[in-house]
């Protein structure tokens, strides 16, 4: 059974992703967020370097 914020987490965490993928004005932002405390509550089960790694791979540059 799925927790009432787990939607809310998710989104962010897609909200992330597509920032960082299109649009290059976001990416430190981004990055700090993933080094955040906000990202160890929001995504309590994924790792920050697996995370960072994942958006280098989908947006390289």
């Amino acid at each position: 059974m799925s927790r009432p914020y787990d939607e809310l987490r998710a989104a962010v965490l897609r909200q992330a992703v597509v920032d960082y993928k299109y649009n290059p004005l976001m990416r430190e932002e981004v990055i700090r967020f993933v080094k955040s405390d906000w990202f160890e509550f929001f995504a309590d089960n994924i790792s920050r370097d697996v995370f960072l790694e994942h958006l280098k791979k989908i947006a390289p540059f």
